[in-house]
């Protein structure tokens, strides 16, 4: 029988079998790229086989390259996920589709080449908002969850303005919140109604940055992150009367989520450590510091790199191979085996 053992780093697994080595690339850090401004994921060629080659590795390696999960989104009734990810191994566009929680079963919402991104579920369940480059740049769309009828375009992208769309949340009033990339490189936040003439408007703009916007559950908060201080900050904004942002983190954050009664917010701290604010939605007053939950592999991700149920009990998120540092002691008598 052959002797195997399995060593784990941070973009990739690889199982050792006697002289023989399969590595399982991943997609970490060091190979996947993703621009949160333009909502585009980019997994370029593995650095796996440069890494061994620097390594002087003399052995039979066979590289594998594994699925990719982004842009995770939990249904109200907690029994689904919504994310981005291609439909086989290898393949670079991204499609939605549904992970019943329960048994694990994935089942594909939309099929097209340009790639779709971002899902995000309506209050009800009943409907499913995500971008994509098929009209020839980011433009946002809607889709029954059921999968029945077709894509219904929302926000369209257009050459002569050159604005992008991407995420969305959802408020109960059928209202949708996200981000425009602008061609200045400016990104703010709009406003769609999609009971009314789904006219998009105009909710934060600056010269800076404001992005990734998320409907309170009572719909009369927006928080985002912002970067007015010159890194990103977790702020909160009375809906619809724009009345001035209320910083809730205090040494940066990024991808703000509610607490289904509306008195938590979750964001990711620059460190990538999961953290909890209590907020008062009387005043839009944060209620005393933020506490950290638990670390996450959360540095640089999408636009939706982790999903939490509304009892804020339960958090998805994409946990890749446990980073660790392997020492190897008198390496140079290594070299000539």
């Amino acid at each position: 029988m052959e002797g195997r053992a399995t060593r784990r780093f941070g973009c990739c697994a690889c199982i050792f079998v006697m002289s023989r080595i399969r590595v399982l690339v991943t997609g970490g850090t060091f190979d996947k790229e993703y621009d949160e401004l333009t909502g585009q994921l980019f997994f370029r060629d593995t650095h796996a086989p440069e890494m061994l080659r620097r390594g002087r590795c003399r052995l039979d390696v066979t590289l594998e390259t594994v699925m990719m999960v982004d842009s995770l989104d939990m249904s109200p009734d907690g029994q689904q996920l919504a994310v981005s990810r291609p439909a086989r191994v290898g393949e670079a566009q991204n499609d939605i589709w549904l992970i019943d929680l329960a048994t694990g079963r994935a089942t594909p919402l939309t099929d097209d080449h340009a790639g779709d991104y971002d899902p995000t579920w309506s209050p009800d369940g009943k409907y499913i908002v995500f971008n994509s480059g098929r009209l020839g740049g980011q433009s946002l769309f809607l889709r029954a969850s059921d999968g029945s009828g077709v894509d219904v375009p929302l926000a369209k992208f257009e050459k002569s303005e050159s604005n992008r769309f991407t995420v969305a949340s959802w408020s109960r009033a059928g209202v949708l919140i996200f981000n425009v990339l602008k061609k200045t490189g400016d990104v703010d936040l709009w406003t769609l109604s999609i009971s009314g003439d789904r006219t998009p408007k105009v909710f934060v703009s600056s010269k800076q940055s404001e992005l990734n916007g998320t409907f309170s559950p009572d719909g009369r908060w927006v928080a985002y992150q912002a970067n007015a201080s010159n890194r990103y900050e977790i702020v909160v904004r009375r809906f619809p009367n724009k009345d001035p942002a209320r910083t809730i983190s205090r040494d940066g954050g990024k991808y703000p989520r509610w607490r289904g009664d509306g008195k938590e917010l979750f964001f990711v701290s620059p460190a990538g450590t999961m953290m909890a604010a209590g907020f008062d939605a009387t005043n839009g007053a944060s209620q005393g510091e933020p506490q950290p939950l638990f670390r996450t592999q959360i540095r640089v991700g999408d636009n939706r790199p982790y999903a939490v149920e509304k009892f804020g009990q339960r958090f998805l998120l994409k946990v890749g191979p446990d980073p660790q540092m392997v020492v190897v002691m008198d390496w140079r008598t290594l070299l000539d085996r």
